[in-house]
């Protein structure tokens, strides 16, 4: 078992014995490890200001922050900074 943050990386006897990713508060399961675990954790976007006081955050709208929670119980697992029209970034992937 590997952990990263709030995300565990283990085998998972109900799946067959492949590689899973799960939350460590709940042990819910984001997926395989194949896959990208963000697609399965709910996210939410949210302004720049929500992380800077207001008079340094960018008002354009072009960046925001992506919060990645977990479905069941609500644990954050990562906050990312991209542009809004930029993709979710793989955070890393085993390889």
């Amino acid at each position: 078992m590997i952990t990263w943050g709030n995300i565990r990386i283990e085998k998972a006897a109900k799946k067959g014995q492949e590689e899973v990713y799960s939350c460590v508060q709940c042990e819910h399961v984001l997926g395989p490890t194949t896959e990208d675990w963000k697609k399965y954790a709910l996210v939410n976007k949210a302004p720049l200001s929500k992380a800077q006081p207001l008079h340094l955050a960018t008002h354009s709208g072009r960046f925001a922050l992506r919060e990645f929670y977990c479905p069941n119980c609500g644990t954050m697992f990562e906050v990312q900074m991209l542009a809004t029209e930029e993709p979710n970034v793989e955070t890393f992937k085993l390889l």
